[in-house]
């Protein structure tokens, strides 16, 4: 694949059309690394120039690295994708006797039938955010409560709650914190060093900030992370980082075996055109 030389243009319109304040781009060709464009600006605030070094928030491209960490775990036999949850997670309840039956295939695959949070929820969420090593256990714990949306298998239902209980898997059977075991599992075999779930050691000059449209642009006035939402949402990363991770994934040997990506990357559910919150 040749790059077009049309393509800085193309983005720099998209830009504009869409009033973006910054912009990375990666395309990997061949185990290289073959474009690598940065544009406009961090932070309307700072008007610090996007660079390859700039670190994003990728939100749920999270859930792809979270999945990765479950299937080290099922190629360590720690763990079976078509064993129920709670036969590794004894202590996690819900207000329904259909959680015996979810799977972390289920899960990984937005079939579980666990709920996410309404708009309401996350907001709240976001407002009261916590760090501490113990979040992501409380939070866990906190879904004792609630009800499944749809009994397990049943139908797809994206869940962002999923992928916290699944971080907590990880977490669990590993004896470390989740970030922990990303770093040195995941992100750091993948070349990935300048990456993290850990957003209180990121270096704000090096942070790409959100912006919220009100009509005008502004960067908004609280960074939106909750330490217990980071094995769904949180990873934080650099287009050079990203565009390793491109590379580590098409080798199929560094992190996790063939037969591994063979399964995570076949096709598991018929999810149509579902409503924008699934």
């Amino acid at each position: 694949m040749d790059i077009p030389v049309e393509l800085d243009d193309v983005l720099q319109e998209i830009m504009r059309r869409w009033d973006i304040p910054g912009l990375a781009v990666g395309i990997v060709k061949g185990g290289e690394t073959a474009y690598c464009r940065c544009f406009g600006v961090q932070s309307l605030q700072t008007m610090a120039p996007v660079t390859p070094d700039t670190i994003f928030c990728t939100a749920s491209v999270s859930k792809c690295f979270t999945a990765c960490a479950v299937m080290q775990l099922v190629e360590a036999g720690l763990v079976s994708l078509d064993e129920p949850l709670v036969d590794f997670l004894p202590d996690f309840t819900m207000a329904d006797s259909r959680v015996g039956d979810i799977t972390l295939r289920q899960m990984l695959c937005h079939t579980s039938g666990i709920p996410d949070l309404t708009e309401h929820e996350y907001d709240r969420l976001m407002t009261f955010p916590e760090t501490d090593d113990a979040a992501l256990e409380r939070f866990v714990n906190s879904l004792s409560p609630r009800r499944l949306s749809a009994a397990p298998g049943e139908r797809f239902l994206y869940s962002n709650l999923a992928y916290n209980v699944l971080g907590y898997v990880v977490a669990f059977l590993s004896g470390m914190t989740f970030e922990g075991y990303m770093h040195e599992y995941i992100l750091y075999p993948a070349g990935m060093a300048e990456s993290t779930f850990f957003y209180p050691i990121i270096p704000p000059e090096r942070l790409a900030v959100p912006h919220l449209r009100l009509p005008l642009m502004t960067v908004t006035p609280h960074y939106p992370y909750h330490r217990a939402d980071a094995p769904s949402s949180f990873l934080h990363a650099t287009l050079a980082d990203m565009c390793a991770w491109i590379t580590t994934s098409l080798k199929q040997d560094v992190i996790l075996s063939p037969s591994s990506y063979a399964v995570m990357w076949t096709p598991a559910v018929s999810h149509g055109v579902p409503p924008f919150y699934e």
